[in-house]
């Protein structure tokens, strides 16, 4: 928490530009603590772990560079948790098919290049090694930290786009649906809700003016 009191106690007449540039310092040093603590816990080490920070500084430009859905990637890396609970496996091409996922569930908009899924591999890489040096840490408990933290379903605006568009045609179901949906967003959901919201955009969205881009 940032105490104000520096503020209140200021002089009058001092220079109000330099107190909110200071503010404004201070302020960034704790949202940028929250955020670095935040992506520990997505990675599915605790928040006081900072060990591993260079994994969030090697992932950030990977994800940009490879368009990625970032709910999908987060979830399907959770999945990986899951599925390789024995922190000391090697088996990172299988990881990798984990991670991919399959069809529009997967978190890639589009085939990675060798040069980027070799990329991806070697991060995983990294990624196990830090789970297996961090203290204490059993694959479950990688796993049910991370699926906690890392949201199955979240509303988009496609989903949002579909909802109003059928409410004002007198069909509220796709709102019920969507209500339903957030209401427990770290749950698996029924298949027909994975059919329907654990994927990426639709292509149509991608394109739409109002929805992937300001008309």
């Amino acid at each position: 928490v940032i105490s104000v009191a520096p503020v209140i106690a200021a002089k009058t007449g001092k220079d109000m530009e330099a107190i909110a540039d200071m503010w404004m310092k201070r302020a960034k040093v704790v949202f940028q603590r929250a955020a670095t603590e935040t992506f520990r816990v997505k990675l599915g080490l605790r928040s006081d772990q900072e060990h591993a920070d260079n994994l969030w500084k090697e992932l950030e430009p990977l994800l940009r560079g490879s368009r990625v859905d970032w709910t999908l990637f987060w979830r399907q890396l959770t999945y990986v948790a899951k599925d390789f609970p024995d922190l000391e496996s090697t088996d990172y091409e299988e990881m990798m098919v984990s991670l991919e996922g399959e069809d529009e569930s997967s978190p890639f908009y589009e085939p990675l290049s060798p040069d980027l899924r070799k990329q991806w591999k070697g991060w995983m890489e990294k990624w196990r090694e830090a789970l297996q040096a961090a203290s204490s840490t059993e694959g479950t408990d990688v796993y049910e930290r991370m699926r906690t933290i890392n949201p199955k379903y979240i509303l988009r605006e496609w989903m949002l786009v579909d909802a109003y568009t059928a409410a004002g045609n007198g069909d509220e179901s796709i709102l019920q649906d969507l209500y339903e949906l957030i209401q427990v967003p770290y749950d698996e959901g029924s298949p027909e809700m994975e059919r329907k919201y654990y994927r990426r955009a639709p292509e149509s969205a991608l394109r739409a003016g109002g929805t992937a881009f300001m008309s």
